[in-house]
């Protein structure tokens, strides 16, 4: 499997016209936003506004009317929005400014999140918009457990060493330690390949101080006695 690099998927996305939906709500977003200025709003300003053509703006003011958002005033000169219209754009504002927020947090360039974040908020749940919003506002997080996981695509390959705790993910508030924590070292080692990823783990009971316990990406485990401090093989596990 190859590894995918940002080079190889830098326009993926950005080439996917946009849906119906999504033109919709970002003129909504538009119009929002020029609306706070003046309740009527000129086509010609929304044309400048969303880059699209007098007839491409006036049949999406259409589709907007019959869903009951906006109301086109004056022959087709001027449109303002009904208060469900303000009400759904103000919603699709609060996505976008979260997901530009979510992906400056982490490094995006801001035109760069700006433009993806146009993108991103008009497929995902409510759920998801609100965690974000939290995660954002006030740095909420939460357990989750990794699995299926190739760490292939998150370390360059060579040997990690880690500080590690098993924990039981039902007892959170406080935590509580499992009873397999016992039996080994809280120092464990992560190995990535081109062609593999493993934890290793390491037994702290006397008679197994050359045992070690390997862990793939699909929970598949084996032990294994390390001879003069070899690597385990990661074709041993089941």
């Amino acid at each position: 499997m190859t590894k995918i690099t940002y080079e190889s998927t830098e326009e993926l996305g950005h080439s996917i016209p946009l849906s119906k939906r999504e033109i919709e709500e970002d003129m909504l977003e538009e119009l929002c936003s020029l609306a706070k200025k003046d309740a009527l709003i000129g086509i010609s300003e929304i044309c400048g506004r969303m880059k699209m053509s007098r007839r491409e703006v006036l049949a999406c003011l259409k589709q907007l009317t019959a869903q009951g958002y906006v109301k086109i005033e004056e022959k087709n000169i001027c449109v303002c929005l009904t208060e469900l219209g303000r009400i759904r754009g103000e919603e699709c504002r609060h996505r976008h400014e979260n997901f530009t927020q979510l992906l400056e947090y982490v490094g995006v360039e801001s035109r760069i999140a700006e433009e993806d974040a146009c993108r991103m908020e008009h497929v995902v749940s409510d759920e998801t918009v609100q965690q974000i919003c939290n995660f954002v506002n006030y740095g909420s997080t939460f357990e989750h457990a990794l699995r299926n996981t190739d760490l292939r695509y998150r370390y360059e390959p060579r040997e990690y060493s880690f500080l590690m705790g098993i924990y039981y993910m039902e007892k959170t508030c406080p935590r509580r330690l499992a009873g397999e924590f016992k039996n080994y070292k809280e120092q464990i080692r992560l190995h990535v390949k081109k062609e593999d990823s493993y934890f290793e783990l390491f037994c702290t009971a006397p008679e197994e101080k050359n045992c070690s316990l390997v862990c793939g990406p699909r929970n598949r485990l084996s032990k294994s006695r390390r001879r003069k401090r070899k690597s385990p093989d990661p074709n041993r596990r089941f």
